[in-house]
């Protein structure tokens, strides 16, 4: 959601909100007479030739990409996933056997990670439009979901999951002239591009071990950088990264989105869990929401964007 779009909302919350426009999720408060549960609720749609193009992806990527990148919403805020509801627009290029592969795909990825496919509606449309809404929980605990607004000064910054492997998938598929990487890097890139496969588990792990701050990285590192450390009124440091050789390396790393990782803080001595790897540091907030001796390499690059792509 824009800033602009979530301007408009950001008043609009009521006695049972915890907090709203601006996170991964929602999280929202249900009560009955002798206890609280807290639940968490996001929304993302994917768009025919915004999001994906069928010449490229099958109904089963599609629906695979829709599930895994909104279960990605709730591990980023720390949760579990209790169920989805899907809405599809179809149009008339859409035939019947490609409805029946997508919902079966969806079924099996629901059942593989133990989420209830709860409902929705099917509409017909100009072009295909898949919308999930997804829900979750911190099983019970009130207050306890991972917000982006947490980070403190001498905090630790990590990441767990991929960074840049979508956008070269994509790259890949647009025709770009890519050097330097193996038939296997490619074939992954194209894979994770038609279909994320995020660390899902490693969510709950990071909020567990304390994490003041995470969410799932949809819009590239420094973007997503940028916006925790606004958030929080704070400065992300990130390391220098000795691996990253070429321009095209920079570029994905720091540039590329959509692999849906998971980006987050935690205190300096917290035990952080097996899935992350320290990228730099929260310090005192200063000009710049994210600075690095590496960022001088990206420097005027266009930052992903999903209405640019």
């Amino acid at each position: 959601m824009t800033a602009q779009f979530s301007d408009v909302f950001a008043r609009t919350y009521n006695a049972e909100t915890v907090f709203g426009v601006g996170d991964d999720c929602a999280e929202f408060i249900t009560s009955a007479k002798s206890s609280a549960a807290t639940n968490l609720i996001s929304v993302d749609t994917l768009v025919e030739n915004v999001h994906f193009r069928l010449e490229w992806s099958t109904a089963e990527d599609v629906a695979r990409r829709a599930v895994y990148q909104n279960l990605a919403d709730i591990a980023a805020s720390g949760g579990r996933c209790t169920g989805i509801v899907v809405s599809v627009v179809v149009p008339k290029h859409i035939d019947h056997d490609w409805i029946t592969r997508f919902s079966r795909t969806l079924a099996e990825v629901a059942e593989k990670e133990k989420v209830a496919v709860l409902g929705g509606d099917l509409s017909k449309g100009a072009q295909l439009v898949v919308t999930i809404t997804v829900l979750g929980t911190t099983d019970g605990a009130v207050c306890t979901a991972v917000r982006r607004d947490g980070a403190v000064p001498g905090d630790i910054v990590a990441v767990a999951g991929e960074l840049g492997c979508s956008f070269l998938g994509y790259k890949l598929f647009s025709g770009a002239d890519v050097q330097g990487k193996t038939a296997a890097e490619t074939a992954r890139a194209k894979r994770i591009f038609l279909a994320p496969e995020p660390p899902l588990s490693a969510g709950v792990a990071a909020r567990e071990a304390g994490a003041t701050a995470m969410m799932d990285v949809s819009d590239g590192l420094l973007t997503d950088c940028g916006r925790i450390a606004n958030a929080s009124g704070v400065t992300i440091m990130l390391h220098a990264n000795p691996d990253l050789k070429t321009d095209l390396d920079f570029e994905l790393y720091y540039i590329g989105g959509e692999d849906h990782a998971l980006l987050a803080t935690f205190p300096k001595h917290a035990k952080l869990p097996d899935e992350f790897q320290i990228i730099g540091e929260v310090v005192e907030k200063r000009d710049a929401a994210v600075v690095g001796e590496d960022l001088a390499r990206v420097d005027g690059l266009q930052k992903w964007d999903h209405f640019n792509v």
